[in-house]
């Protein structure tokens, strides 16, 4: 049970830290400086807790907060018809 959240937490941090990466490889200084984290964010995992899209979402949530991406980052469960109630 231990080795899937590893690996999701290790793909939603990759995947947080691709999302920050910028293009110009000359301004390394520049770009960490201009960076202000979010102040709030809501993942929406659609269906119970403790299901997959829960885990995952709260793998992403703490690779956010461990990262200084946002300051506030909030998992909003919404189960129901295989996620059609929480996409509508």
């Amino acid at each position: 049970m231990r080795t899937p959240r590893l690996v999701t937490a290790a793909v939603a941090t990759a995947l947080a830290l691709a999302a920050c990466g910028g293009t110009d490889s000359g301004s390394e200084d520049r770009a960490s400086g201009d960076f202000k984290p979010l102040s709030r964010v809501e993942i929406i995992a659609p269906a119970a807790p403790g299901s997959g899209w829960d885990q995952t979402a709260r793998a992403v949530q703490e690779a956010m907060k461990a990262d200084d991406l946002a300051r506030s980052v909030e998992v909003k469960n919404v189960p129901g018809a295989s996620g059609t109630v929480a996409l509508a």
